[in-house]
């Protein structure tokens, strides 16, 4: 699958995991833009609203500053955007992490 011209948001605090990311999504010709934590996640999604929105995020779930559940809550709630698909990018694998991802407004796990 091509991801040409996608525009994808990664919050990822793991340098190891921000590289693979970048790396694969832009092989696919994805626009990658990495961000550290998920305060970072929450102003630039706030940022690119007024200009060129994302078109995902992939979003960590365990991050410094802000994690992936409260960014999503954040971006959910405090900024209205209910219809950027933001999906769970993380080891968790349990069905309650899944259940969890999918409360705070994930899209996906």
């Amino acid at each position: 699958m091509r991801l040409q011209g996608l525009r994808v948001l990664v919050a990822e605090d793991n340098p190891n995991n921000q590289q693979v990311a970048r790396e694969l999504l832009e092989g696919e010709g994805a626009q990658v833009r990495i961000v550290d934590d998920g305060q970072q996640a929450v102003d630039a999604v706030a940022a690119a609203a007024h200009a060129t929105p994302f078109d995902v995020v992939l979003m960590d779930l365990q991050m410094p500053v802000l994690d992936g559940y409260a960014a999503t809550r954040r971006i959910r709630k405090d900024m209205g955007l209910r219809d950027l698909p933001i999906v769970a990018m993380t080891a968790n694998a349990m069905a309650a992490d899944r259940q969890a991802c999918l409360a705070v407004g994930m899209n996906d796990h």
